[in-house]
């Protein structure tokens, strides 16, 4: 597939580096254009989903030493929205916030926001680095949400998807490291 007239791509982190998951929200993802890169944005589990029974994926809103790897996807004119639509299980806005975001800036999704914490938690649209003369972007939470445990069907998906750049060691080494240290909050992630 070429690249989308849009020029912007999406970067998964957490379950949708495996694109068949990604297929949820858009047609074909294995089909496309990616690229695999790592974010200075740290990778932290946090929350609860339904979907998964258990804590999911989110990047820090600000700059880490740590690095998440990454697998950005060419995606056509709306297809942001619908991802982020899927994600949140709620009606978003995120065309706004686009244009005005430089790599590394953030900001938050419009959306019929309630206070189910299972809804709506990814409301903030992070932008990565540019891709092939095209802007990256992927969702993340501005929420102050509990860390804790991913569970292991996740991590799983999240392992499948790390397999087509890393080695079963490398993506188990990576994801080892991630889950360690999780109580609290997400406070420091949210904030510099």
């Amino acid at each position: 597939m070429t690249l989308p007239v849009s020029k912007h791509w999406y970067f998964a982190y957490g379950s949708n580096l495996q694109t068949d998951l990604l297929g949820r929200y858009i047609d074909d993802p294995a089909g496309r254009e990616s690229r695999w890169f790592e974010v200075p944005h740290a990778l932290y589990f946090g929350g609860h989903s339904l979907r998964w029974n258990g804590p999911v994926a989110f990047l820090s809103l600000r700059s880490h030493a740590s690095r998440t790897w990454s697998r950005a996807y060419a995606v056509g004119e709306g297809e942001l929205e619908q991802i982020c639509r899927g994600e949140n299980g709620v009606e978003t806005s995120v065309g706004s916030a686009l244009d005005a975001l430089g790599v590394g800036e953030w900001a938050e999704v419009d959306g019929e926001w309630t206070d189910d914490p299972q809804l709506g938690k990814y409301n903030a649209v992070l932008r990565g680095p540019d891709i092939d003369g095209g802007s990256s972007f992927t969702f993340t939470t501005g929420r102050t949400l509990p860390l804790g445990t991913p569970p292991t069907p996740y991590v799983d998906a999240i392992r499948t998807g790390l397999r087509d750049r890393l080695s079963a060691e490398e993506a188990n080494g990576y994801l080892t490291s991630r889950r360690e240290g999780l109580n609290g909050d997400n406070t420091r992630f949210l904030t510099t």
